[in-house]
């Protein structure tokens, strides 16, 4: 299990700017209760560590007809270039390649102006858009490619 106390505090570094910029306010006590309940839920999580502490994670939910809903991707600020993105969108791939969903959605902040433009990178398609989200689609096949390519790409770099 996720050590939910480093999990919140990543959230807080990376998601905190991002909810202010667009008028909010990051709670970390409701974050806590939200990360419970989605792990409650059947929510999965992988993530990266580095002495002993937590420095990247992404969670998704599984849902019915075989779709993935990704609700968080974070990387710690001093980790952010190159090696622990590629590591975390390796063993994305990986879990694609063994689970095989049919698409997978992705909902971004405004704001996150990083996780735009890794969502746009990746292929990512955008779908809707509301007050202060962009909802992103792919259909799995294709992100699993594009993650092959992506791996490939940037190590050659």
């Amino acid at each position: 299990m996720e050590n939910i106390d480093e999990l919140v505090a990543l959230d807080r570094l990376n998601m905190a700017p991002v909810i202010e910029q667009a008028g909010g306010t990051f709670d970390p006590e409701v974050r806590r209760r939200n990360l419970l309940l989605e792990m409650e839920k059947g929510a999965v999580f992988f993530s990266i560590q580095r002495s002993g502490k937590t420095i990247a994670y992404l969670q998704y939910m599984p849902e019915p007809n075989d779709r993935w809903n990704i609700m968080s991707i974070q990387i710690h600020p001093a980790y952010q270039k190159g090696f622990v993105l590629r590591e975390l969108l390796s063993e994305a791939r990986r879990r694609l390649q063994t689970d095989a969903p049919s698409v997978i959605r992705s909902s971004v902040h405004f704001t996150n102006q990083a996780s735009l433009r890794l969502h746009r990178k990746l292929g990512f398609m955008k779908v809707e858009e509301d007050a202060d989200r962009v909802l992103f689609v792919i259909d799995g096949k294709t992100l699993c490619e594009r993650l092959a390519r992506f791996k490939k790409r940037e190590s050659d770099g």
